[in-house]
């Protein structure tokens, strides 16, 4: 965001390098998490989809189009769109003007507590996909549910209630007193 800007010194450097180093993982070729492809083809054919990230746009088009799904989403909100990034709600309320919707008719999938906090302070339900923190931070943070991994979703869990009440989705409960396998990464800065 502040690298497309012209911003010069120590951040616009770190800008550059990330971008340098995410090119380069791209090269190598692209994880996809399991069952996200078979999802997003199941929600595209139901309601219009969006991406709001913090990336830049080249890099979530080029990650798009590696994973073979470019043609999917109908609006794009990265860094370069808005001012302020999450846990700002401004590019979720963003997407829901460009797509011509309410939050009410809306549901995020995010996988960290910034995330989840920009969708909710946008008015957005949402579904934490717990791969890279905690459970029980991603329901902290305001995730309606939460499931360990992006496969365990279906078009169906994602469908907003018309009273606004929470995804159908059912919670994840861990065997590890609430804490994704591994570890703990609940002190990572949000993102």
């Amino acid at each position: 965001m502040l690298g497309d800007a012209g911003v010069e010194g120590p951040i616009g450097d770190l800008l550059k390098r990330k971008r340098t180093l995410y090119r380069r993982r791209l090269s190598r070729g692209i994880g996809i998490p399991r069952g996200a492809v078979r999802l997003l083809r199941e929600l595209h054919e139901l309601q219009p989809l969006a991406i709001v990230s913090g990336a830049a746009r080249v890099e979530i088009r080029e990650a798009l189009r590696r994973a073979g799904v470019e043609g999917l989403f109908r609006r794009i909100v990265s860094a370069e769109s808005v001012r302020r990034g999450k846990p700002d709600p401004e590019g979720y309320r963003l997407a829901m003007r460009r797509l011509g919707l309410d939050a009410s008719s809306c549901v995020a999938i995010e996988d960290s507590p910034g995330g989840i906090r920009a969708a909710r302070a946008a008015g957005i339900a949402v579904i934490g996909i717990a791969s890279s923190f905690a459970p029980a931070t991603l329901r902290r943070a305001g995730a309606a549910r939460v499931v360990p991994e992006l496969r365990a979703l279906r078009a169906r869990d994602l469908q907003a209630p018309p009273d606004g009440g929470a995804p159908a989705a059912a919670p994840f409960r861990s065997r590890n007193g609430g804490r994704s396998p591994g570890h703990d990464r609940s002190r990572r800065p949000p993102g």
